[in-house]
């Protein structure tokens, strides 16, 4: 049965966009892959995986795709991963770009 969901697996009405936006994309980067490598490997379109990472929805297939692309279930890109939260990234990247003048 197709529409069936695995047991760990979120209902999409669940899902929290800016914080699977943002792990995808720690998760992409820490795998040295471009967003068309990501949408190649997923088979879905490099502006859904930019989409996906600027935290805009888009389609719970799509979600999928990409988590699998990663090697990670959605249950554990929908929560809290060891990248920390979007608003510390904020700072981080503003820290970093001090760093950089």
């Amino acid at each position: 049965m197709e529409n069936e969901k695995t047991r760990d697996e979120p209902a999409a009405e669940s899902y929290d966009y800016p914080m699977i936006g943002y792990n995808v994309r720690c998760s992409r980067m820490a795998r040295n892959r471009t967003q068309d490598e990501l949408a190649k490997l997923a088979s879905v379109g490099r502006s859904t995986v930019r989409r996906l990472e600027l935290g805009q929805r888009v389609h719970p297939n799509s979600v999928i795709k990409i988590c699998n692309a990663l090697g990670r279930p959605i249950s554990v890109i929908n929560s809290l991963m060891p990248y920390g939260t979007p608003d510390q990234r904020r700072a981080f990247h503003q820290h970093r770009a001090e760093d950089l003048t």
